[in-house]
């Protein structure tokens, strides 16, 4: 009696693209993992992973409440330079947006993409 062979489960493999898509994936310019954030002025060519991405810009603080009255004075540092600051009553200093793990956001110039960028 002939013993039929048995056959390995056939694997799929993946397609050239998508071979080439895992091989130039932008990968972070602090840490080497791949890329989710990327700056998106054309001149400057930055990409970082979610932790080495810088967090905090100006553009992310929440709008002032109407009622919250603000004091801007204009003061000279050592330097003689003039320096504008805003005064806030106690208790009342702008809040930055966060994500959901409390982290504060990045600029909005950075574009984010939880699956990598090509």
């Amino acid at each position: 009696m002939k013993r039929l062979k048995t056959r390995k489960p056939v694997t799929p493999r993946a397609t050239v693209s998508q071979q080439r898509r895992r091989r130039s994936r932008l990968r972070c310019m602090d840490c080497g993992e791949a890329a989710v954030w990327y700056y998106l002025p054309a001149d400057a060519k930055a990409q970082y992973c979610d932790d080495c991405v810088p967090r905090g810009c100006d553009c992310r603080i929440l709008p002032e409440d109407d009622h919250l009255r603000v004091e801007s004075t204009l003061e000279t540092n050592a330097q003689g330079e003039i320096i504008f600051r805003k005064v806030y009553p106690p208790g009342r200093e702008p809040r930055q947006e966060t994500d959901a793990l409390g982290r504060q956001l990045p600029c909005v110039e950075y574009l984010f993409n939880p699956e990598g960028f090509t």
